[in-house]
């Protein structure tokens, strides 16, 4: 089993010889990974197996990973027209 001081080293060289002039960490990336899942429509609770997470850390690990970003905005703003397109609203005047 590798522990944190080699996933982390590891991922620094790679980061070098890919010539990447970013700050990248192990959790950064586990971020964006969870991220991208839920952008794919992955459910919640799925993402939350595969990133082993347990019951008493879901809520709080969870909520850094369901911020809105644009792909999730722009999917937002699509499912909420298209439901609007659908409403058939009927306006009734009473005297």
């Amino acid at each position: 089993m590798i522990d944190k001081g080699g996933i982390q080293k590891a991922l620094k060289r790679v980061i070098g010889e890919c010539n990447i002039h970013k700050s990248i960490s192990p959790h950064n990336l586990r971020h964006s990974y969870a991220t991208h899942l839920l952008e794919q429509r992955l459910d919640l609770r799925s993402v939350q197996t595969l990133l082993g997470l347990n019951i008493l850390n879901i809520l709080n690990i969870t909520a850094r990973y369901t911020r809105l970003t644009q792909i999730t905005r722009k999917n937002t703003i699509k499912a909420i027209n298209q439901l609007a397109d659908h409403l058939v609203l009927k306006w009734k005047c009473g005297t």
